[in-house]
């Protein structure tokens, strides 16, 4: 099962080929969104024909949320793949963005806030035969209580809004 992803907001930067796999070329750019600063999206060539892709546009994406080891941080990033057509479309911004995430919870972390209590976990979820994604969530409120019961490596569906959250891009440590 795959991670889905739908973005609406604006394309931040000039689109700029990132590498071509499989015969088919792939680029790159950032969007701002109402709960993300240059979050990264990849597209594929053929996806461009909807609409030229250019900073300032306003854009809706459906695609897949990746991750990726980047060696110079030492972090895992995240990415939207735009790769499912049709999935880039271009006009007014509106509805909110929201994911629904699919995998395996591990290495759950629960804390104190002034609000209550939270936990932050990651999600494993295997991408193909040698790759796996792994996706920082947050949950808060009554959600730590429902996550308390699940088991570690337990199969668990997540849908919420994707945000920018410092806490939650920590490193994975094994």
């Amino acid at each position: 099962m795959r991670n889905y992803l739908f973005l609406k907001g604006q394309v931040v930067s000039e689109i700029t080929f990132l590498h071509k796999t499989n015969g088919e070329k792939y680029y790159g750019f950032s969007i701002r969104t109402d709960s993300l600063e240059n979050f990264p999206v990849r597209v594929p060539e053929r996806l461009q024909k909807s609409g030229r892709i250019e900073a300032g546009k306003a854009i809706r994406i459906f695609g897949y949320l990746q991750s990726y080891f980047d060696r110079e941080s030492g972090k895992i990033r995240l990415f939207c793949l735009g790769d499912m057509i049709p999935t880039v479309e271009f006009g007014p911004v509106g509805d909110r963005n929201f994911h629904v995430l699919h995998g395996y919870i591990c290495k759950p972390v629960y804390s104190q806030t002034d609000n209550g209590e939270k936990v932050s976990f990651w999600l494993s979820e295997k991408r193909t035969q040698n790759i796996s994604d792994y996706i920082p969530c947050v949950a808060e409120g009554k959600d730590v209580e429902l996550i308390k019961k699940i088991s570690l490596g337990e199969r668990l569906v997540v849908i919420g809004t994707l945000q920018n959250e410092k806490e939650a891009q920590k490193p994975l440590k094994t």
